[in-house]
Protein backbone atom coordinates (compact mmCIF):
# COMPACT_ATOMS: atom_id res chain seq x y z
CA UNK A 1 0.00 0.00 0.00
CA UNK A 2 2.81 2.35 0.80
CA UNK A 3 4.41 1.64 -2.60
CA UNK A 4 1.20 2.61 -4.44
CA UNK A 5 0.97 5.88 -2.58
CA UNK A 6 4.58 6.64 -3.34
CA UNK A 7 4.14 6.05 -7.10
CA UNK A 8 1.06 8.29 -7.20
CA UNK A 9 2.89 11.02 -5.39
CA UNK A 10 5.69 10.86 -7.94
CA UNK A 11 3.36 10.93 -10.96
CA UNK A 12 1.34 13.97 -9.94
CA UNK A 13 4.25 16.45 -10.01
CA UNK A 14 5.38 15.05 -13.37
CA UNK A 15 1.94 15.73 -14.95
CA UNK A 16 1.81 19.16 -13.43
CA UNK A 17 5.20 19.94 -14.94
CA UNK A 18 3.91 19.04 -18.41
CA UNK A 19 0.94 21.42 -18.08
CA UNK A 20 2.92 24.34 -16.70
CA UNK A 21 3.21 27.39 -19.00
CA UNK A 22 6.54 27.97 -20.71
CA UNK A 23 8.99 30.40 -19.18
CA UNK A 24 8.56 32.94 -22.00
CA UNK A 25 5.00 33.78 -21.02
CA UNK A 26 3.13 36.34 -23.14
CA UNK A 27 2.47 38.20 -19.91
CA UNK A 28 6.13 39.20 -19.79
CA UNK A 29 6.50 42.28 -22.03
CA UNK A 30 9.68 43.46 -23.69
CA UNK A 31 11.27 46.73 -22.54
CA UNK A 32 9.96 49.84 -24.24
CA UNK A 33 12.08 51.30 -27.03
CA UNK A 34 12.60 54.93 -27.93
CA UNK A 35 13.22 54.10 -31.59
CA UNK A 36 10.66 53.81 -34.40
CA UNK A 37 8.30 50.86 -34.45
CA UNK A 38 9.68 47.83 -36.31
CA UNK A 39 8.45 47.52 -39.87
CA UNK A 40 7.03 44.10 -39.04
CA UNK A 41 4.32 45.70 -36.90
CA UNK A 42 3.64 48.71 -39.12
CA UNK A 43 -0.04 48.98 -40.18
CA UNK A 44 -0.84 47.81 -43.69
CA UNK A 45 -1.54 50.35 -46.40
CA UNK A 46 -5.27 49.69 -46.11
CA UNK A 47 -5.15 51.08 -42.56
CA UNK A 48 -3.73 54.43 -43.69
CA UNK A 49 -5.83 57.51 -42.78
CA UNK A 50 -8.51 58.26 -45.39
CA UNK A 51 -8.23 61.40 -47.55
CA UNK A 52 -9.31 64.69 -46.02
CA UNK A 53 -13.09 64.39 -46.29
CA UNK A 54 -13.64 68.10 -45.57
CA UNK A 55 -11.32 69.19 -48.37
CA UNK A 56 -12.88 66.91 -50.95
CA UNK A 57 -16.02 69.01 -51.35
CA UNK A 58 -17.12 69.66 -54.93
CA UNK A 59 -20.03 71.97 -55.58
CA UNK A 60 -20.34 72.07 -59.33
CA UNK A 61 -18.63 71.94 -62.73
CA UNK A 62 -15.11 73.45 -62.78
CA UNK A 63 -15.27 74.11 -59.01
CA UNK A 64 -12.61 72.49 -56.78
CA UNK A 65 -11.77 70.00 -59.51
CA UNK A 66 -8.51 68.02 -59.75
CA UNK A 67 -6.46 69.12 -62.73
CA UNK A 68 -4.24 66.87 -64.85
CA UNK A 69 -1.41 68.38 -66.91
CA UNK A 70 1.25 66.35 -68.75
CA UNK A 71 0.24 63.22 -66.86
CA UNK A 72 0.48 64.81 -63.41
CA UNK A 73 -2.68 65.38 -61.38
CA UNK A 74 -2.95 68.28 -58.97
CA UNK A 75 -5.48 67.55 -56.24
CA UNK A 76 -7.90 70.11 -54.85
CA UNK A 77 -5.99 69.93 -51.55
CA UNK A 78 -2.73 70.91 -53.27
CA UNK A 79 -4.31 73.77 -55.17
CA UNK A 80 -6.15 75.16 -52.15
CA UNK A 81 -3.07 74.88 -49.94
CA UNK A 82 -1.09 76.89 -52.51
CA UNK A 83 -3.81 79.54 -52.65
CA UNK A 84 -3.89 79.79 -48.86
CA UNK A 85 -0.11 80.09 -48.63
CA UNK A 86 0.09 82.81 -51.29
CA UNK A 87 -3.10 84.81 -50.79
CA UNK A 88 -2.83 84.57 -46.99
CA UNK A 89 -6.39 85.43 -45.94
CA UNK A 90 -6.56 87.13 -42.56
CA UNK A 91 -7.59 85.16 -39.47
CA UNK A 92 -7.72 88.21 -37.21
CA UNK A 93 -11.13 87.15 -35.86
CA UNK A 94 -9.80 83.83 -34.58
CA UNK A 95 -11.47 81.82 -37.32
CA UNK A 96 -10.32 79.29 -39.93
CA UNK A 97 -9.03 80.23 -43.40
CA UNK A 98 -10.61 78.27 -46.25
CA UNK A 99 -10.29 78.59 -50.03
CA UNK A 100 -12.26 77.36 -53.02
CA UNK A 101 -11.49 77.84 -56.69
CA UNK A 102 -12.94 77.68 -60.16
CA UNK A 103 -10.92 76.58 -63.19
CA UNK A 104 -10.73 78.84 -66.24
CA UNK A 105 -8.09 76.90 -68.12
CA UNK A 106 -4.41 76.02 -68.18
CA UNK A 107 -1.18 76.80 -70.02
CA UNK A 108 2.12 74.90 -70.30
CA UNK A 109 3.11 75.86 -66.75
CA UNK A 110 0.09 77.78 -65.48
CA UNK A 111 -3.38 77.26 -64.11
CA UNK A 112 -5.95 80.00 -64.61
CA UNK A 113 -8.35 80.19 -61.69
CA UNK A 114 -10.88 82.24 -59.79
CA UNK A 115 -9.98 82.02 -56.11
CA UNK A 116 -12.20 82.69 -53.13
CA UNK A 117 -10.45 82.68 -49.74
CA UNK A 118 -12.27 83.63 -46.56
CA UNK A 119 -11.92 83.57 -42.81
CA UNK A 120 -14.87 81.65 -41.38
CA UNK A 121 -16.10 81.62 -37.79
CA UNK A 122 -18.96 80.03 -35.88
CA UNK A 123 -21.95 82.25 -35.11
CA UNK A 124 -25.17 80.89 -33.61
CA UNK A 125 -24.11 77.36 -34.50
CA UNK A 126 -23.50 78.11 -38.18
CA UNK A 127 -20.70 79.17 -40.47
CA UNK A 128 -20.27 82.93 -40.74
CA UNK A 129 -17.87 84.88 -42.94
CA UNK A 130 -15.56 87.21 -41.02
CA UNK A 131 -13.45 88.47 -43.92
CA UNK A 132 -12.39 87.35 -47.35
CA UNK A 133 -10.96 87.98 -50.77
CA UNK A 134 -11.96 86.91 -54.28
CA UNK A 135 -9.66 87.35 -57.25
CA UNK A 136 -8.63 85.85 -60.58
CA UNK A 137 -5.33 84.05 -60.02
CA UNK A 138 -2.58 82.48 -62.10
CA UNK A 139 -0.96 79.52 -60.36
CA UNK A 140 2.55 78.93 -61.71
CA UNK A 141 3.96 75.40 -61.92
CA UNK A 142 7.60 74.35 -61.67
CA UNK A 143 9.49 71.96 -63.96
CA UNK A 144 7.96 68.95 -62.18
CA UNK A 145 4.41 70.30 -62.50
CA UNK A 146 4.10 71.20 -58.81
CA UNK A 147 2.61 74.58 -57.77
CA UNK A 148 5.33 77.20 -57.24
CA UNK A 149 3.47 80.47 -56.75
CA UNK A 150 0.39 82.59 -57.41
CA UNK A 151 0.02 85.88 -59.29
CA UNK A 152 -3.03 88.14 -59.15
CA UNK A 153 -4.02 91.42 -60.83
CA UNK A 154 -3.37 94.60 -58.90
CA UNK A 155 -6.29 96.66 -57.69
CA UNK A 156 -7.62 99.93 -59.06
CA UNK A 157 -6.69 101.32 -62.43
CA UNK A 158 -4.04 98.60 -63.00
CA UNK A 159 -6.53 95.74 -62.72
CA UNK A 160 -7.58 95.63 -66.38
CA UNK A 161 -4.02 95.94 -67.66
CA UNK A 162 -2.77 93.16 -65.37
CA UNK A 163 -5.69 90.94 -66.32
CA UNK A 164 -4.72 91.17 -69.98
CA UNK A 165 -1.09 90.40 -69.18
CA UNK A 166 -1.77 87.46 -66.88
CA UNK A 167 -4.68 85.77 -68.67
CA UNK A 168 -4.78 84.69 -72.33
CA UNK A 169 -7.95 85.42 -74.34
CA UNK A 170 -9.44 81.95 -73.91
CA UNK A 171 -9.12 82.17 -70.12
CA UNK A 172 -10.70 85.62 -70.16
CA UNK A 173 -13.56 84.27 -72.23
CA UNK A 174 -14.03 81.44 -69.71
CA UNK A 175 -14.37 84.08 -66.99
CA UNK A 176 -17.49 85.31 -68.74
CA UNK A 177 -19.06 81.87 -69.18
CA UNK A 178 -17.88 79.86 -66.18
CA UNK A 179 -17.77 82.37 -63.35
CA UNK A 180 -20.29 81.39 -60.69
CA UNK A 181 -19.93 83.06 -57.30
CA UNK A 182 -22.72 80.97 -55.84
CA UNK A 183 -20.86 77.72 -56.62
CA UNK A 184 -17.63 79.08 -55.15
CA UNK A 185 -19.43 80.07 -51.96
CA UNK A 186 -21.25 76.76 -51.69
CA UNK A 187 -17.99 74.84 -52.01
CA UNK A 188 -16.25 77.01 -49.45
CA UNK A 189 -19.13 76.96 -46.97
CA UNK A 190 -19.48 73.17 -47.21
CA UNK A 191 -15.80 72.69 -46.40
CA UNK A 192 -15.90 75.30 -43.64
CA UNK A 193 -18.92 73.65 -42.02
CA UNK A 194 -17.18 70.30 -42.12
CA UNK A 195 -14.00 71.66 -40.54
CA UNK A 196 -15.84 73.59 -37.84
CA UNK A 197 -18.38 70.84 -37.15
CA UNK A 198 -21.39 73.12 -37.61
CA UNK A 199 -24.09 73.81 -40.21
CA UNK A 200 -23.49 75.83 -43.39
CA UNK A 201 -24.83 79.39 -43.39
Amino acid sequence: MRSLVLVTALLIPACAAQEAPPVSSPAVSAPASDGPAPSAVAPPASDAPPPDRCGATEAGPFTNEPITLDGRTLTPAQIKATLLANLQPSTSHGGVAVCSYLVYGSGPKQLYLEALCEEVVVKDGRVAIASGRRTPAVMDLDATGAPSGVRTPRDGSLYGKDLNVLFPPDAQQAMKTRFNLRELERALNAEAACRLGVSPP
